[in-house]
């Protein structure tokens, strides 16, 4: 099943503004290997979204999909999995700081 506690700890510290500190933590998720793996990748595309690199986020997503085959179905649902959990991210952010993007306190 891999480490899908990271996946929790890396949402923590990305609500907190600490979107470097979440990736390196998913990076560990991912080689762990298992469920995690599939999710940290995915959360990864989120964070990098939330930080604006816009680009970065297209290109693993699109890298995601061509390694495991994703039909055009697949592709779309990935998407809007990631779409979700950006604005899930946003809002508890939100409730959290009272402000929904770190715009101010994170450097890309």
């Amino acid at each position: 099943m891999g480490d899908t506690g990271a996946i929790r700890d890396a949402n923590a510290l990305a609500i907190d503004c600490r979107q470097e500190e979440a990736l390196a933590v998913l990076d560990r998720a991912e080689a762990s290997g298992g469920l995690s793996a599939y999710l940290a990748e995915l959360e990864k595309v989120v964070f990098l979204l939330d930080l604006g690199r816009e680009a970065d986020a297209e290109d693993l997503l699109a890298q995601r999909n061509a390694r495991v085959g994703a039909t055009a179905d697949d592709a779309a649902e990935a998407r809007s999995a990631v779409e979700e959990s950006l604005a899930e991210l946003r809002k508890a952010r939100k409730e959290k700081t009272g402000q929904a993007t770190c715009t101010d306190t994170v450097s890309a």
